[in-house]
């Protein structure tokens, strides 16, 4: 075939085609909602998936106070929220030794006891040594379920003799009172115990030369310490004479009453004091 005739085909191919493309590409007219002709309704189940994740704004952190700025112009009010510091006399007062018996409580303030027993309820007795503090003049404060009748004191003395070289306890000069009724129940005083009113053993100065080698002996002390000792008592006449002192040794009192069933009990208090 010719070039010509080749030439004038493609010719008639180009103008059919652009005819076809005015006829679907021309203007149809303003788009009407609603129309169903505009409406175009996919129903291919692969055009229809959902290809973008859902899209999740992040949570707001928590945001934090700033903390207040110190006001460094005013003064903080300390005499407001502070507590009073307790006076050292309440403190002092509170101190004390508490003997709990069950039926009754024994108390006397103002003493630093020391104990070898953990617990005395529905005991009998209770024994202490006093480490600080006084006996003369304080009280027997007494509470409890149990009913007092009576209160008795007894007491124990000792001839103690102080030397350069130490310190004997002459027991063979050792006394022990009578029973003594205090007055009171619920709070009783503790009177007798002062050092003027503590009675001892009466001793001629034989006997209390005699007392002296035996706790000199007793003590393992050698013939020339003993000797020594006796030396420093050459002049005595009297056993409450320097360089020997009468001493309280032990107190023990008896408490006597009726429990809340109306049983009588017997309670006995020891105190004894170091040397």
């Amino acid at each position: 075939m010719s070039l010509r005739p080749l030439c004038l085909l493609a010719g008639i191919c180009i103008a059919i085609s652009s005819c076809d493309t005015a006829d679907r590409g021309g203007s149809r007219g303003a788009i009407v909602l609603g129309d169903p002709a505009t409406i175009v309704t996919e129903t291919d189940s692969q055009y229809l998936r959902d290809f973008v994740a859902d899209a999740r704004m992040p949570a707001a952190p928590l945001q934090t106070p700033p903390a207040a700025a110190p006001d460094t112009d005013r003064r903080p009010d300390t005499a407001a929220k502070q507590v009073p510091a307790e006076p050292p006399a309440a403190v002092a007062a509170a101190a004390g030794l508490n003997a709990d018996f069950g039926e009754i409580r024994v108390f006397i303030p103002g003493i630093e006891p020391r104990t070898f027993s953990s617990s005395i309820k529905n005991k009998r007795s209770a024994a202490y040594q006093l480490a600080s503090g006084r006996l003369a003049g304080n009280q027997l404060q007494i509470s409890g379920s149990g009913k007092v009748d009576r209160v008795s004191q007894r007491y124990e003395t000792d001839i103690v003799y102080r030397h350069e070289l130490g310190v004997l306890v002459l027991e063979a000069l050792h006394y022990t009172s009578g029973w003594q009724t205090l007055k009171g129940n619920a709070t009783v005083r503790i009177t007798g115990l002062e050092e003027k009113s503590l009675h001892y053993t009466r001793a001629t100065p034989a006997r209390i030369r005699t007392a002296v080698t035996r706790a000199a002996r007793g003590e393992g002390f050698s013939r020339k310490k003993e000797q020594e000792y006796l030396d420093g008592i050459r002049n005595i006449r009297s056993a409450n004479q320097k360089p020997l002192d009468v001493e309280l040794r032990t107190v023990i009192w008896q408490i006597t009453g009726k429990d809340s069933k109306g049983k009588t009990f017997h309670k006995e208090l020891r105190i004894d004091m170091p040397v």
